[in-house]
């Protein structure tokens, strides 16, 4: 996609105004079409996982320097070759940024849809500890994560 001019042109806009939703809203309507249980959360977690990542893939694309590619187009590369020699390697260190933060951050998401939409998992370790006030389990909860 990033690789490609039209293509990034016909698909950023989309991605980047979904990607304005907050993933936490979205957990009802989940919880509608999947019912409650394991497939919404991993719906919800793969769907904020996949824009996240295509965003921050198109990005690292974009950031690779031009010179680098001038300089495999200088030595004669085609299109391939530069995408597997030059952008590939260039864009690993970003990737890696984006797949920790989507990590990060899909523990929190997936704690949240434990609370809201499934009776077991440490979300709902959370809710049963507040609701008897165990301040205990919930640090004990806390360290887990």
């Amino acid at each position: 996609m990033g690789w490609s001019r039209r293509l990034r042109m016909a698909i950023e806009l989309p991605l980047e105004a979904i990607r304005t939703i907050p993933p936490l809203v979205l957990i009802p309507f989940f919880l509608m079409w999947f019912g409650r249980g394991p497939r919404a959360q991993f719906s919800i977690l793969a769907l904020y996982c996949f824009f996240m990542l295509t965003i921050n893939t198109l990005e690292a694309i974009n950031n690779v320097r031009p010179s680098r590619l001038n300089f495999a187009l200088t030595l004669g590369a085609s299109r391939g070759q530069i995408f597997r020699t030059v952008v590939l390697p260039s864009i690993v260190p970003e990737l890696t940024g984006g797949i920790r933060v989507a990590i990060g951050t899909s523990w929190g998401i997936q704690v949240v849809a434990e609370l809201m939409g499934t009776p077991w998992g440490i979300g709902k370790v959370f809710e049963l500890s507040r609701a008897f006030q165990a301040l205990d389990l919930i640090i004990i909860g806390i360290i887990w994560i």
